[in-house]
């Protein structure tokens, strides 16, 4: 990704009245078991390469564990304890991990937690772990490049829907790699002005699904701040 594109920011005035994690104490079961697994989606893949990388746990057992981590994450009260004020929620995810990950190691002979609460799909096939990063910051860095991964996915399915293709196509091959406005007039056949306005077209948007999906998780606008500058730094490294 171009780095211009992580800088990222939004109106603070679009932060939802109801953060989604207040939405967890929901009384309706249901409800809160969607939002649950929707923690999981949001979170197997940083979860899962903070413990591959922690004592070198083998594919399928770190792939058990991740399961097993969120089967209790669903049945236990551990979300309920998140304080805002005490730091990032996706680092008191952590901490939760590490808790669970210590008692793992002590009981080898653990009963499998969770009673098959929640199955995640794990496609683990093409996920690589960099030895020269520690758990923590795989487990950042696949946070940032989950997050901006699901953006893009989003943006690009809704410029298609509406019949903006050529828009995001443009913003693309901004982002591919160092190519001019010129060249990219060029392969697209287009005005180079149209590409200097589409690209800041879908970067404002692209900005905008960021700032959404960030604040499903987060309690506060300062928050959201917070964790846009962490995705800049971990996405420009």
């Amino acid at each position: 990704m171009h780095p211009k594109e992580t800088q990222t920011g939004g109106n603070r005035e679009s932060f939802p009245e109801t953060a989604w994690l207040t939405a967890l104490s929901s009384k309706d079961p249901r409800r809160r078991r969607v939002l649950m697994e929707r923690l999981c989606t949001l979170y197997w893949r940083p979860v899962y390469k903070f413990i591959r990388a922690s004592w070198g746990k083998s594919v399928e057992n770190a792939k058990d564990l991740t399961q097993e981590f969120f089967a209790k994450i669903i049945d236990s009260d551990i979300i309920s304890r998140y304080d805002s004020s005490q730091g990032r929620f996706r680092h008191f995810l952590k901490g939760a991990l590490r808790n669970f990950l210590a008692e793992a190691h002590r009981d080898a002979e653990r009963q499998k937690r969770g009673g098959g609460a929640v199955t995640i799909p794990l496609d683990v096939d093409a996920m690589e772990i960099d030895p020269n990063l520690t758990p923590e910051e795989l487990y950042d860095l696949e946070w940032a490049e989950g997050l901006m991964a699901a953006s893009l996915s989003k943006l690009k399915k809704n410029l298609i829907d509406e019949g903006k293709e050529l828009q995001f196509r443009a913003f693309e091959a901004y982002n591919a790699a160092e190519t001019s406005y010129e060249q990219i007039a060029q392969s697209l056949n287009i005005p180079m002005h149209d590409v200097r306005n589409y690209i800041a077209r879908v970067r404002a948007r692209l900005r905008d699904l960021v700032v959404e999906r960030v604040s499903e998780y987060v309690a506060s606008p300062k928050e959201i701040e917070d964790e846009l500058q962490q995705l800049a730094k971990y996405l420009n490294r």
